[in-house]
């Protein structure tokens, strides 16, 4: 229920109760709000120090950089990432480090955030920085603000390496969670962390490739693209894919949550599909705003949090 249903359903049942007792009732209401507050704030706080434990974890036995030895980066060869070059990038998972620890990790030489332009002079530049998982408050952004709730729902990701995006659904949502991932090692270490944490009641883990799984994009309601495939595939590989996430998302309404865009992920691939006609973009502005100031006390231009966006499919 979002907050629009839950106003309705409020005043629906105002209009139900007799009115000499409106005023009794109102004021049930506000003694109980901040013991409900309360209740939620422990739920989340309890969420966040599970997710916390878990980052940990993975701190242990996954590069600093988030790429496990089986896996293969592609530099992008076009488009706005097509300077990422080894020499000038450096990868980064924002779900084991946040910000604070990344200036830690360089302070301690562990990673370096800069390189020089000029060989031996001052003339250093900073290094631009990709990951190839979500943040925590990215996944906050997404399962508390973002989504309605999607009790019930089924949720798929695709590409979803150590798993931060389907721990995270676990923890915030009620959701049927299912995860596909290439590579058998990420898939391992997923897998021991699900059963770890006892969370294979809802998460399932598939080592696929989605071309091979179409069936799971049939049964999804909700579907995440983080950064999935412009690292790891080439040009026509990416072309394959989607053009196969097209065809079979169609008629019936998917919920589509992707960095970067679909525009941007398309501008550069000859797929001929038609965005407009496919899907529409849906308008997250306030809610960026009210996530940006709730989880990070920043202007949403101040945050990463736009980087994604939401799509239905009409």
């Amino acid at each position: 229920m979002d907050l629009q249903q839950a106003t309705e359903e409020f005043k629906s049942l105002l209009l139900k109760i007799d009115k000499m007792y409106v005023a009794d009732f109102i004021s049930w209401v506000e003694d109980h709000i901040e013991a409900a507050d309360k209740d939620v704030y422990d739920q989340q706080n309890n969420s966040m120090v599970i997710l916390d434990s878990i980052r940990e974890e993975l701190r242990k036995i996954v590069p600093v950089n988030g790429v496990i030895p089986s896996e293969s980066i592609i530099p992008p060869e076009v488009g706005p990432n097509a300077d990422c070059t080894s020499q000038t990038t450096a990868y980064i998972d924002a779900f084991l480090y946040d910000e604070e620890d990344m200036n830690s990790l360089g302070e301690d030489g562990k990673i370096h955030l800069h390189y020089c332009s000029d060989c031996f002079s001052r003339n250093i530049k900073p290094l631009t920085l990709v990951t190839h998982s979500a943040s925590t408050a990215q996944i906050r952004y997404i399962f508390d603000f973002l989504l309605p709730d999607i009790s019930g729902k089924n949720l798929l990701d695709i590409g979803s390496r150590l798993g931060a995006i389907l721990y995270g659904a676990y923890l915030f949502t009620n959701a049927n969670i299912e995860g596909v991932e290439i590579d058998k090692t990420l898939c391992q270490i997923q897998e021991n962390i699900i059963k770890k944490y006892k969370f294979d009641d809802r998460i399932k883990i598939h080592h696929s490739n989605i071309l091979n799984r179409s069936d799971l994009l049939q049964k999804a309601d909700i579907i995440i693209l983080n950064n999935v495939f412009e690292f790891f595939m080439p040009l026509n590989m990416q072309v394959l894919i989607w053009n196969f996430l097209h065809s079979h998302l169609q008629k019936r309404r998917v919920v589509l949550i992707t960095l970067p865009s679909i525009e941007d992920s398309l501008k550069n691939l000859k797929t001929n599909i038609n965005i407009s006609e496919w899907v529409k973009e849906i308008d997250t502005t306030e809610i960026l705003n009210t996530a940006s100031y709730i989880l990070l006390n920043k202007t949403p231009a101040e945050t990463d949090l736009g980087n994604f966006h939401m799509y239905e499919t009409l």
